[in-house]
């Protein structure tokens, strides 16, 4: 798929997605050179949003692999229907045992491979991988937190991110034809270190916080949100990441937008209703109090309303 600077922009913006300069030249150079992007930074950051964003923008099939520890190549790749093969075989079974009958077991086995290719396509299951370049037109294919995957797995995608293609023993290699080739995003939250040989075969974006100008305009078109409510969650959320190794779960930008749109749907944004509506924030009830410290400090904006900011407020957005 051949898109100009222009056209990735436009595609993120349909969908609200702010997105940086860097990122849209990332995003252009591995779409015009047919790469994986590898996309690494902190959880909550954005990294597969923009995927979706960037499916959803240009009209394209979205298919999400989540990773883990102790995934399996039959759940990301291809398996075989084994159900199905099992009842191809008793619907074969009365003809075959009249067939087969006073043959050597070495003749029984090619007559039997003759009727049926139990391995053939006709049984064929494709998993996301498969599925991504079969040649039914192109995609947006996210292989997220890649990182909580053990190293084996990395090893069997190697094929498929170099060329875009697989290689089953029975049918051999399938590759993609060429304009049908998937947009691929590859996900790090840093769990562990990736190998050499996966970052070779992807072209790089590291993703990072995102900064209270950023974060503001996010929850303004994302949620909706008026502007002294945006920028007091923003200023909010802003603290949160400079304070991130005191908390056991840091809030995402996708909580924030959940809880900017639960308050801007209210009439009026109280601090008690601010403060009540934490659940949508707080994962861990260790960081409860510090959560709640920050959002009494900077988040005057969010129940003020109508542009009444008091001066601690005023003096945090002029930073």
């Amino acid at each position: 798929m051949k898109l100009n600077l222009s056209q990735i922009r436009d595609a993120l913006m349909s969908q609200n997605y702010l997105a940086s300069s860097e990122m849209l030249h990332a995003l252009w150079a591995s779409i015009s050179q047919d790469r994986p992007l590898l996309l690494e930074g902190e959880p909550g950051v954005g990294k597969t949003a923009v995927a979706r964003a960037l499916a959803d923008g240009l009209r394209l099939p979205y298919c999400r692999v989540q990773m883990y520890d102790g995934l399996t190549d039959d759940k990301i790749l291809y398996d075989y229907d084994y159900q199905k093969q099992l009842l191809m075989l008793e619907l074969l079974k009365p003809n075959l045992e009249q067939t087969l009958a006073g043959l050597s077991p070495r003749q029984a086995m090619q007559s039997a491979n003759l009727a049926v290719d139990f391995y053939g396509p006709d049984f064929l299951i494709k998993r996301p991988i498969l599925k991504a370049i079969s040649g039914d037109g192109p995609c947006v294919l996210c292989i997220d937190e890649i990182d909580k995957a053990p190293e084996e797995v990395e090893y069997m995608l190697y094929e498929f991110l170099e060329d875009y293609a697989l290689t089953i023993p029975q049918l051999g290699e399938i590759k993609c034809p060429a304009n049908q080739k998937p947009l691929v995003f590859i996900t790090s939250n840093g769990y562990r270190e990736l190998s050499g040989a996966l970052r070779r075969r992807c072209n790089y974006l590291y993703i990072e916080r995102k900064s209270k100008q950023e974060l503001t305009e996010i929850l303004m078109k994302k949620a909706a949100a008026e502007p002294d409510l945006a920028r007091g969650i923003a200023a909010a959320l802003f603290e949160l990441g400079q304070q991130a190794e005191l908390l056991h779960y840091q809030p995402s930008i996708a909580e924030a937008i959940a809880y900017a749109k639960f308050l801007q749907a209210n009439e009026q944004a109280t601090k008690e209703l601010a403060m009540n509506a934490l659940s949508i924030l707080v994962k861990d009830c260790r960081d409860l109090e510090p959560v709640s410290e920050i959002l009494q400090k900077f988040g005057a904006g969010i129940w003020n309303g109508k542009g009444e900011v008091d001066d601690e407020w005023s003096e945090f957005l002029a930073h």
